[in-house]
């Protein structure tokens, strides 16, 4: 436990993360005294090695011991109040949290000790992880691996690579894990592979014959073909690409703009062509998802990806240009950086922030100091509204490229 704990702050110290000092005895004797249960030695070294990491992992923080010992009473008095136990038992003690609805939690349980579960406080607790030290693996794995990233020069925001994530789960999983999840997989691809061989007659069957019509029919198929992508996404399994290019050629907008999102989230570099193809589609919602699949796909030096979603910054729509916008930043190419301030100067005169937002977004990913010395130009040349609104977003900027002195 203590050389995992160990592996971390290596990579902690590596990526300039900040952490908390470790519990005192003192502290953690007095607090844990209320528990229903003892601590492990292995929970004990977690809090004795940090009592508390903003942003541990992406989007969770690892709460500090009185943090998770607040959470655990407000969770014990929900149980005790509403007589719920299936959400949350005696046993568990969060440690990790995200918008104090999602938890990671360690179990106290004799048949479960030290197992990791997730809770979601509207769905309920599923297990996760067999250990708590197998899932410190994970986490130095992704790290290492590239799994947990940001592009930010502060290195705030991390961002999760899920494709590469879940392969690194499966380093570290049991042979019980790994099958419970190669399972899921297989039931996925028969019922995608069944409604492809059925689905003529599928249309057929599901439809009664007081609504047995072509609009209604469609609508059905739709429906099934909505929740077939949203499942070969939900895998992040590199195998769902194949089928997922299979709903690129239907003829509803929204089939093929999901699918094209999906092959984005599985990160499908070997489909940017098809892509970028769907990038001149008549359909802003495909445009759209396109452009965020892309965006999710895209790396810096990516040069080859520029001049397409440059020309979607003069789309139509305000909703294509601004995802046209944040893919551009992800690339993090300077040359992009006097056509984004020059979009940025255009927006001024709108009321609506949003596209300046995310234009902010797409020069804090390329992160490049001229940005701050163009936007100042600007500024000393602007009307009084405008100047202001320079000065909003140069203050922004600041607390990326200069956080020690903002903090």
């Amino acid at each position: 436990m203590n050389e995992l704990l160990a592996q971390l702050d290596d990579v902690f110290d590596i990526i300039g993360k900040e952490t908390n000092p470790p519990i005192s005895d003192v502290e953690l004797k007095h607090l844990s005294s209320g528990l229903p249960f003892s601590l492990s030695p292995q929970v004990e070294s977690l809090f004795k090695w940090h009592n508390g990491i903003d942003e541990f992992i992406p989007n969770y923080d690892l709460l500090s011991f009185s943090e998770a010992v607040e959470h655990y009473s407000s969770f014990s008095d929900y149980r005790r109040l509403t007589l719920d136990r299936n959400h949350f038992k005696e046993s568990y003690l969060p440690i990790l949290i995200f918008d104090v609805k999602q938890y990671f939690l360690v179990s106290f349980e004799p048949t479960s000790e030290a197992a990791i579960y997730f809770f979601f406080t509207e769905s309920g607790v599923k297990k996760r992880y067999d250990s708590l030290q197998q899932m410190l693996q994970i986490i130095i794995g992704s790290y290492l691996s590239g799994a947990y990233y940001t592009h930010r020069p502060d290195g705030r925001y991390l961002e999760e690579n899920t494709v590469l994530f879940r392969k690194v789960e499966n380093q570290y999983f049991s042979e019980q894990q790994k099958h419970k999840r190669e399972s899921n997989w297989q039931r996925v691809v028969h019922e995608t592979e069944e409604f492809w061989r059925n689905k003529d007659r599928r249309a057929e069957k599901d439809v009664s014959a007081v609504f047995k019509s072509n609009a209604y029919s469609n609508f059905q198929g739709d429906l099934y073909k909505k929740h077939l992508i949203e499942q070969l996404r939900s895998t992040f399994d590199e195998r769902a690409i194949h089928y997922l290019c299979q709903f690129l050629n239907d003829n509803n907008s929204e089939i093929i703009a999901s699918a094209a999102y999906g092959l984005g989230e599985l990160k499908a570099r070997e489909k940017i062509p098809e892509l970028l193809q769907l990038l001149d589609h008549p359909s802003k919602h495909v445009r759209n998802l396109t452009a965020c699949a892309i965006r999710e796909i895209a790396n810096p030096g990516d040069t080859l990806l520029l001049q397409p979603l440059l020309n979607l910054l003069d789309d139509e729509e305000d909703i294509v240009r601004l995802s046209a916008a944040e893919a551009i930043g992800q690339l993090k190419n300077p040359v992009t950086i006097a056509t984004l301030i020059e979009l940025f100067m255009d927006s001024l005169a709108e009321d609506d922030s949003q596209i300046r937002h995310y234009i902010l977004s797409a020069l804090e990913y390329i992160g490049d100091f001229q940005i701050i010395d163009q936007l100042e130009q600007y500024q000393a040349e602007a009307a009084p509204r405008e100047a202001n609104l320079i000065e909003e977003a140069l203050d922004q900027l600041d607390q990326v490229f200069y956080p020690h002195l903002c903090y």
